[in-house]
Order: structure tokens, then sequence, then C-alpha cells
């Protein structure tokens, strides 16, 4: 299996003067294509890797209706964000349990014979509960409701706004609208982790991965607005620390569950040395967040720093 690092890369053509609604509804269009493809694939294939595209392009829908109001009539986009919200749900824990499986695995190929031989039954439920989580999201895919979605929004996409429903920035030049939305979510990625003290509490770490991956999306979807140098550094940067915030959040999962597989375990009679070595791997795992959380005031300090600033600054140009 391999690991879910990246997405591929998003790549949407757009010149400077389109109109923000013209350029909106073309990235929507194109992540549309992502979603279905990824789903087909999902349905075609176990390679986990479509389920964690899938979700990327349905996150990044989500993320580029919310940061860019004002561009398509929020009353019309309002009909579509259930289902969208209900595909993030349906993707959501096969990505959880593959990352784990992952943890598992690589700690087992660590550690000696006995150790692994120790954690075979939790492999053997972990597996379990992916399949089960793979056969919902499949069922998700194969329903009426799916098939409903994907042909109402591409048929919203394409259509064209009314001029008397257009909302305050449709016309927009999608460069102008581009550079205040993309300022305005640095500035509050970097205030938002500046209020954070030495020894931040992990949900407030959530909250700020949330704001930097609105921050790397954006970048993501106007990044053909920019000249690459300019762009993709101020992209790989924020890879770097959602690297950091994401592995504290999966850890956050990981522990919360393997604390509750390890109950059940116990409960259908697991030997106390698969319990212990639940444990030790549990240990692991903190001891790993604790590494990461540790890297995460140096990493967000290139992020927020005068150069980075002022790179901001000249990118977007206001």
């Amino acid at each position: 299996m391999r690991s879910h690092a990246a997405a591929p890369a998003l790549h949407v053509p757009l010149e400077p003067e389109l109109p923000a609604e013209s350029a909106l509804r073309r990235i929507l269009l194109h992540l549309l294509e992502a979603i279905r493809a990824n789903a087909r694939a999902t349905l075609e294939d176990l390679d986990p890797e479509p389920v964690h595209d899938l979700r990327v392009a349905v996150r990044r829908t989500r993320a580029a209706l919310a940061q860019l109001k004002g561009v398509l009539p929020a009353t019309e986009i309002a009909v579509f964000r259930p289902d969208l919200k209900w595909l993030a749900r349906a993707s959501g824990p096969c990505r959880d349990l593959d990352v784990l499986w992952l943890a598992v695995d690589a700690h087992c190929i660590a550690a000696d014979d006995d150790v692994a031989e120790a954690l075979e039954p939790l492999e053997r439920r972990l597996l379990e509960q992916r399949r089960e989580a793979r056969q919902r999201l499949e069922s998700a895919l194969d329903s009426d409701r799916f098939q409903r979605f994907l042909l109402g929004w591409q048929s919203y996409l394409v259509a064209i706004t009314a001029p008397e429903a257009r909302p305050s920035k449709a016309l927009l030049p999608v460069l102008e609208l581009a550079n205040r939305r993309i300022l305005r979510a640095f500035e509050r990625v970097v205030a938002q982790g500046d209020e954070l003290g030495d020894a931040p509490p992990n949900d407030a770490l959530h909250r700020l991965r949330i704001e930097a991956k609105k921050l790397r999306y954006l970048l993501e979807l106007f990044r053909t607005l920019y000249p690459p140098p300019r762009v993709e550094p101020r992209i790989d940067e924020l890879k770097l620390l959602q690297d950091v915030l994401g592995g504290v959040q999966d850890a956050v999962f990981h522990l919360r569950h393997l604390s509750e597989m390890s109950l059940e375990l116990g409960q259908a009679g697991a030997s106390p040395t698969t319990l212990v070595a639940v444990a030790d791997l549990a240990a692991a795992i903190q001891a790993r967040q604790d590494e990461l959380r540790g890297s995460f005031r140096n990493r967000f300090a290139v992020l927020a720093g005068p150069t980075s600033r002022a790179q901001y600054r000249e990118l977007t140009a206001v």
C-alpha cells in the first residue's frame, strides 16, 4: 500500500482577466471530473489511492465554495452542499483506517517476530473495519444519490448565471479575487499560529491545520495565475507544515481508536501479550506525536517569518 502523502497536483489553466465566475466554474468542473474518475476507480480496484484522491477532490470543492463566497449565488450552491458533505463523511473512515493500518504495519516491520505475532489479532480486526468502511463507501458511490449529484452538479456548472442573479464578485477579474483571498487566508493562518503558546493543545493545532489547508487549497486552485518560482515554494512550505499538523491529528485518531480496540480485544479474550503489544504500539505513536509537536514551532516560523510575509505580499501584489 502506498502512502497518502499527496494527491495529484491541481493545474487548471486560468487567465488573469477571466471573470471570477467563469474561473470558479472551470475549477469546479475540473474537480468534478476528479471526483467522477476516482469514484469509478474506487469501485473497480481495491487500491486505496483513488479513495484518498476522491476525498481530496471533494475537500477542494468544498473549500473552493467556502473560500470564494460571492462568486456564485449562495442559494443555488446551497442545494449541493449536503451531498458534498455526505461524500466527505463517506470517504473519511476509509482514509483514517488506511493510515492507521500503515502505522501498524510499519511498527510490525520494525519490531521482532514476537511483537508482530502478538499484534495479529489487532491487524485482523483492523482489516475487518477497513473492509466494512470500504463497503459503506462503495455503496454510497454506487447509489442513485451519487449519480443524481454528478448529473445535477455538472448541469449547474456548465450553465450561466442570469445577470440579475450574479453576486457582487462574479465579474471581478479572477487574479484580483485570488490576490485578495490568498493574502487574507495567509494573514489568518499567521495570526492564529502566533496566538499559540509553546505547548498548544491538539485541538488548537487541528484548527490551525484547517486554516493552513484552506490557504494551500487557494494557492493550488489559482496556481496557474502566478509564476511557478513564486507560487510553488509557498505551496511546498504549507505541505511541510501540514505534514506536521496532519501527523499530530492522525495520532489523535490512532490513539483513540487503539484504546477502543484494546478494550474490544480484551473483552474478546485476547492474550495479555497482545494487549501489552497494543499498549507498546500506542506508546510509539504517542512518542511520534510528541516529536511532531516539538517540531511545530520551527516549521511554523518558516511560514510566518518576515521573509515569507514579504513573499506573500509580492505574490499577491495588493
